[in-house]
């Protein structure tokens, strides 16, 4: 599957969040199936600028190497990088709910990226960033999320 979350693998992506289960395993690192689903759905509200009080904490010029080396040279560190916790936040409400709610933004993130290609919202991580370099963002690590639960 190619590394974007857009029109053309929405479908696919939304499959595969369908399939994880809330007992599921993981394979690596410490998120339960229903932390990653929180997880994921933060990302995609901060990738949208929908959470109040994000600030970027980037490095200007490490920034665009390392979003370089992560989103397109290097595959996704396994359980060696612990995200900031304004992305872990406790599950809100029950699994099934939450996933619902995820598939939902997903759809509404991939809407508004295409209206708005070029819109900038804050990565704490990698500073300023348009929703189109949000989709390679969200691709890959929802590609790795969902290895992670064997999905």
């Amino acid at each position: 599957m190619a590394a974007l979350l857009d029109e053309k693998t929405l479908a696919a992506f939304a499959r595969r969040v369908e399939a994880v289960q809330p007992e599921a395993p993981r394979r690596w690192g410490k998120l339960t199936a229903h932390g990653m689903i929180s997880h994921l759905y933060r990302s995609m509200e901060i990738s949208l600028g929908e959470v109040e009080g994000i600030k970027d904490q980037s490095i200007p010029g490490l920034r665009g190497v390392l979003a370089f080396l992560i989103f397109r040279v290097l595959p996704f560190p396994r359980g060696l990088v612990k995200a900031p916790d304004i992305f872990t936040p406790p599950p809100r409400e029950e699994f099934e709910s939450e996933r619902k709610d995820l598939l939902a933004i997903m759809k509404r993130f991939v809407e508004t990226s295409a209206q708005e290609p070029e819109r900038k919202t804050v990565n704490p991580m990698l500073g300023p960033t348009t929703l189109n370099y949000w989709r390679r963002i969200h691709g890959k690590h929802f590609e790795h999320h969902l290895k992670q639960f064997g999905a």
